[in-house]
């Protein structure tokens, strides 16, 4: 006899209500196994997070600078040395503001316009992922 949907359903409802990750059930020879993203019971009744609010300066004149790729931000050309922007300094289009390493290749990942770094949303080291926003730029 197959594992009926109606069977599948009342297990996977079970496991989710007591917070396992992961399940096999097995009946008359078929087999089912998943993972979930489900989590201990008593982290399931803490509150969502609050949704982040807009930050103040996200406005027409701000821009931003976003990673071309993901990979480790560097904000320096080698460990110890000077930053290659700091806030307050003025940018020229196509002047290196970070490097982006990905599989062993270090990318220089340049200012797209002029403008004075308003704030750094990353750290040095840092993963980001492909279009995160590394910098805002504010006009001269």
């Amino acid at each position: 006899m197959p594992i009926t949907t109606e069977n599948l359903i009342a297990r996977m409802t079970w496991v989710r209500k007591n917070g396992l990750a992961a399940f096999s059930y097995e009946e008359d020879g078929n087999k089912v196994s998943m993972v979930s993203g489900a989590v201990s019971p008593s982290a399931r009744k803490s509150p969502p997070p609050a949704p982040t609010p807009a930050i103040a300066d996200e406005t027409p004149a701000f821009r931003g600078i976003s990673a071309p790729l993901g990979g480790v931000c560097y904000l320096a050309d080698k460990p110890g040395a000077r930053p290659f922007v700091t806030v307050g300094d003025r940018v020229s289009k196509g002047q290196t503001v970070c490097l982006i390493e990905a599989m062993k290749i270090m990318t220089a990942i340049a200012a797209e316009q002029d403008g004075v770094i308003a704030k750094i949303l990353i750290e040095d080291g840092d993963q980001v992922d492909a279009a995160q926003m590394l910098m805002k730029l504010a006009d001269d």
